[in-house]
């Protein structure tokens, strides 16, 4: 991310409600409603348009116990 390689991103979702505009070529598709599945940062993204940005943060001022990493590490198994 810091050299520049990975500038976009990918997001895989299902499609809760959506609808289509026809009256055009291609037909725009317009999701109003999703499940949001995975987000990837790539060098190739799907959605050009779409950025990234490294986030500095104090590491002091998140400081986690081992319950709570476990408890973490419980949620992503169940994803």
């Amino acid at each position: 991310v810091e050299r520049g390689d990975i500038q976009g991103m990918s997001f895989g979702f299902r499609a809760i409600k959506d609808q289509w505009d026809t009256s055009q070529t291609p037909y725009i598709r317009t999701v109003l409603e999703a499940e949001l599945r995975e987000i990837t940062i790539t060098s190739l993204p799907a959605y050009p348009e779409s950025g990234i940005e490294i986030a500095k943060r104090s590491l002091n001022a998140v400081k986690l116990c081992p319950v709570d990493l476990r408890h973490y590490w419980l949620q992503l198994s169940e994803v």
